[in-house]
């Protein structure tokens, strides 16, 4: 952004013997603004300004913007050789059909594919004044000058119209889920050739499974994007215990893509404690897949049974539903969301069970003897460990406490391989277990187990005590 001149001018004159002054203040005071380009194509784009008068001296009885523009060259030195008496030299322009002060926009074609320009806005202002002498005579004048805005650049499309493709977008996951809100994170991809996608964003629906930027429900839109990346949409005012269904969309111009449809499930209270939460699973889609969109921990059922989503869940009445397996069937979980972080986890789940021999969850090694992530139940003692035998076992019965065919939350956290088992929101044990653990190996979830479980967390560090009430608090 320029600033328009400030001018206080005295003039002498020197005629037949004698020096006359002559005095005037025909300052003007304001701005001339470049704006961004947009709609970039393979040869045009939309350019523009802003021309703003703020004030204007005593003897100035008139301002007006007779011309307004922008000049554009592929030589960013050629926009320099301008000039205050109104002329623009050798530069290419497109001038505005209006006049005036404020914003405007002038379209720009005919430029050359794959090439880098330079745009710069201009406005000439006609300007009344008064010249006063000694003597007290007044005499009025006029003049013209032109005005610059800053030099901006942009690069026009690298494919001709009829190589230009549809871009491509991906929906990645949700982030920060609450009761009535959620974030979505998606990745443009490609651009299709063009210079710019026009519009890049979420499409949000409960009824529609495939929700579209036609539909009338929800869309959350991030405008114009230049470049390829990451971008996150919010979406608040969301019902509670609600299935919602999401998908990324980009379109340029030829045409909309979408991106995969994600399923999400509102909570009906909102657990806040969402930090260091690496995978999540509610089973309420009937389905093992990770509930943030986080595709790569998403479950394959494997073994001879087929397992029930039950609508028998930890809150009384509660929508979603709870996963019931028999020992004869198990989710296989090629990338374990254990990996990585064996020296710092926490583990949340919720149980219904009343076996005294039992498995959450372990990992499919190479060898019996790597040390590992597993919850097991062996003659009521739980172990958050797994080896040729069980580890990281903690010294207390749990028949009352987690096996009476009851709804319980049962929660591990490892830190410095100190471990510690929380039953119902209430500290129960610790161990110290000295060997490092693999979680590099498929995660093998329901593996052995017997019984019903829901709301299964994994989190990258040790919950505290209150965070673990909090989750215990919401039956969630």
């Amino acid at each position: 952004m320029k600033r328009i001149a400030h001018l206080i001018v005295a003039v002498i004159t020197v005629a037949a013997g004698f020096t006359a002054c002559y005095y005037t203040e025909y300052y003007i005071e304001g701005y001339i603004k470049t704006a961004d380009v947009k709609n970039i194509t393979l040869t045009s784009a939309t350019c523009g300004g802003e021309v703003v008068i703020e004030h204007k001296g005593k003897d100035v009885s008139l301002t007006s913007v007779v011309v307004r523009g922008v000049l554009y060259s592929a030589d960013s030195l050629q926009l320099y050789r301008v000039f205050p008496d109104g002329k623009i030299g050798d530069n290419k322009y497109v001038q505005d059909a209006r006049e005036g002060e404020g914003v405007f926009t002038c379209m720009v074609d005919n430029l050359e594919p794959r090439t880098k320009y330079y745009v710069r806005a201009y406005a000439q202002i006609h300007r009344m004044y008064t010249v006063k002498s000694e003597k007290g005579k007044s005499t009025t004048d006029e003049d013209f000058e032109t005005h610059y805005g800053d030099i901006k650049s942009f690069e026009t499309g690298q494919t001709s119209p009829q190589e230009m493709t549809p871009p491509t977008v991906q929906t990645l996951r949700v982030e920060n889920l609450k009761s009535t809100s959620m974030e979505i994170v998606i990745e443009l991809t490609s651009l299709g050739g063009d210079a710019s996608v026009s519009d890049v964003g979420v499409c949000l629906s409960s009824s529609s499974t495939t929700p579209d930027v036609a539909d009338n429900e929800r869309k959350a839109s991030g405008g114009e994007k230049t470049t390829t990346g990451s971008f996150k949409a919010t979406f608040t005012g969301l019902q509670k215990s609600t299935k919602y269904y999401v998908r990324a969309y980009a379109v340029n111009s030829k045409g909309t893509a979408y991106g995969d449809v994600l399923e999400i499930a509102t909570p009906a209270t909102t657990i806040e404690v969402q930090s260091g939460l690496v995978a999540y699973y509610t089973f309420d889609s009937d389905n093992c897949n990770e509930s943030q969109g986080k595709t790569e921990y998403n479950g394959l059922l494997q073994g001879t049974g087929a397992p029930t989503f039950a609508a028998d869940v930890p809150v009384t009445g509660g929508a979603g539903k709870s996963l019931q397996l028999n020992n004869d069937a198990y989710y296989y979980i090629a990338t374990s969301p254990f990996n990585g972080i064996e020296a710092e986890f926490s583990v949340s789940l919720w149980s219904k069970a009343m076996q005294t021999n039992n498995s959450y969850f372990d990992h499919q090694v190479t060898s019996s003897y790597t040390i590992r992530p597993a919850i097991t139940i062996y003659n009521s003692r739980v172990y958050a460990a797994g080896s040729s035998s069980r580890s990281a076992g903690f010294d207390v019965a749990v028949n009352s406490l987690l096996l009476d065919g009851n709804w319980h939350l049962l929660t591990i956290t490892q830190k410095s391989k100190a471990y510690k088992l929380y039953i119902d929101g209430t500290y129960i044990a610790q161990t110290t277990y000295n060997s490092t653990l693999s979680g590099n190996y498929p995660l093998l979830l329901g593996t052995g187990f017997t019984g019903k479980m829901d709301n299964f967390r994994v989190y990258n560090r040790e919950l505290t005590q209150s965070e673990i009430t909090e989750i215990y608090n919401a039956r969630q």
